[in-house]
């Protein structure tokens, strides 16, 4: 690598490392959003049957996250605030996912723009973390309600799967499915229990809220 592409690696970094957590809490709200549905119809109340939802969330079902939030809000949103809060945050995802960098390429060599274009990318970020918090409640209630999982208990698991080396952390859940460090699940994690895509949420709220840690 020559001295002109280390430098703008350095200046763009920052830009970057901000788009891609941006794109982690994206893919964390998508995947709220279908997990929130996975539970409503595991008590009726959503228009797929539970093993659809699973395969949407196991990735076998492509729908696509305006499809999920529309499905959620039919009947379902409790109230208008919360509507509001998972359009607006369903509209900067949709522009973090598609848009964002490649529409505003030209404002990456001027460091003014360039401090611009990461000001925006921070403002949808924070309006898809948003829609991220507004769900956590519904979700977790729900976990609890149905598997008897508490937030705090999943969190404490995957923090300790931080804590420890991997196969030790691996060996030590005795019992349970095992669990993988990336944040998305196998057919046959899906198949075998609820509590592994709840761990799989609570992973992703961990990673984001170590993002959040970094960058702010």
């Amino acid at each position: 690598m020559d001295e002109f592409e280390k430098k703008k690696r350095e200046l763009l970094q920052p830009l970057f490392f901000e788009a891609g957590a941006a794109l982690l809490d994206c893919q964390h709200f998508e995947y709220g959003v279908a997990l929130a549905l996975f539970h409503l119809s595991r008590i009726g109340q959503a228009p797929f049957a539970p093993a659809d939802l699973a395969r949407i969330l196991d990735n076998q079902d492509k729908r696509t996250a305006g499809q999920l939030v529309t499905m959620l809000k039919k009947d379902r949103v409790p109230d208008a605030a919360l509507e509001k809060i998972l359009e607006e945050g369903l509209a900067a995802r949709n522009i973090l996912v598609h848009r964002v960098l490649a529409d505003n390429i030209e404002m990456l060599p001027k460091p003014e723009t360039r401090a611009l274009l990461l000001k925006e990318v921070k403002r949808l970020r924070r309006k898809v973390g948003d829609a991220n918090k507004a769900l956590e409640p519904l979700v977790t209630a729900l976990s609890e309600l149905l598997d008897g999982v508490t937030q705090e208990a999943m969190l404490a698991e995957v923090k300790a799967l931080f804590s420890w080396s991997y196969p030790l952390a691996s060996s030590c859940l005795e019992g349970r499915v095992r669990v993988r460090l990336v944040p998305c699940l196998s057919g046959t994690l899906l198949r075998a229990n609820h509590r592994t895509l709840i761990r799989s949420w609570s992973r992703h709220q961990l990673y984001r809220n170590d993002i959040t840690y970094l960058v702010n």
